[in-house]
């Protein structure tokens, strides 16, 4: 059974696709800036995630992680709760 995310979870939800694009050396706060910024490719990465209009996810260090990541930050975005996801 899962836990849910919590207070920060969403934060470091964030702060993780950054790092699996290889920005690991961005301070947290900036990684997290960084997904807040490409949160429309981030969705249009989950909804669509073989078409090529949509390879933004293809183009990480670790693609199918980040995918992974981007499915589960969506999806604790779209809860409307994102704390009790």
């Amino acid at each position: 059974e899962g836990m849910k995310l919590g207070r920060r979870g969403l934060f470091w939800l964030k702060v993780q696709v950054c790092s699996l694009w290889g920005l690991d050396k961005l301070s947290f706060d900036d990684r997290a800036k960084y997904t807040e910024e490409n949160i429309d490719l981030v969705r249009d990465s989950v909804r669509n995630p073989l078409d090529p209009n949509c390879d933004w996810w293809t183009k990480a260090d670790a693609p199918w992680q980040c995918l992974a990541t981007c499915q589960e930050l969506i999806a604790a975005i779209d809860s409307g709760d994102p704390e009790n996801f």
